[in-house]
């Protein structure tokens, strides 16, 4: 996967290098007993969370000499997802990890897991906004 940034073509990789800068640059953030930071950063873009995407990004830079700035990479994605005529800034990301070698069948099953995660979202604010509408309306 290559991400453009200014005006440059850099490609993202995702071996031992990135999945170590992946710990560490999230670290500080809650983790789920038993799984990885990738397990994690998986399920977090499965479900929609896009706000993973420049830390993905980072970390998956980190074999650079010079590692774009998060200003840079946020705005790189920004661009990317402006482009994007189907699926997700996560999605793309998602389908990037599958194809890495060492990450291939992890990455697949977390999607899978994440999926159903995101189909059970759907739901729960779906039925949380008929009780909204449901309590809204006039009683007759």
């Amino acid at each position: 996967m290559f991400l453009k940034i200014n005006q440059a073509q850099h490609e993202l990789r995702f071996g031992f290098k990135f999945m170590k800068v992946l710990d560490e640059l999230t670290a500080a953030t809650e983790k789920t007993p038993g799984l990885t930071p990738l397990d994690n950063a998986v399920l977090r873009l499965g479900t929609g969370d896009v706000a993973i995407t420049p830390i993905i990004a980072a970390a998956a830079l980190a074999h650079n000499p010079t590692v774009p700035s998060m200003d840079d990479i946020e705005a790189a994605i920004e661009d990317m997802a402006a482009g994007l005529k189907t699926g997700t800034v996560c999605s793309v990301f998602i389908d990037a990890l599958k194809t890495a070698p060492l990450h291939s069948e992890s990455v697949t099953k977390m999607a899978e897991v994440a999926a159903r995660m995101a189909e059970m979202q759907q739901q729960m604010m779906k039925k949380s906004m008929n009780e909204l509408e449901s309590a809204s309306s006039p009683a007759e």
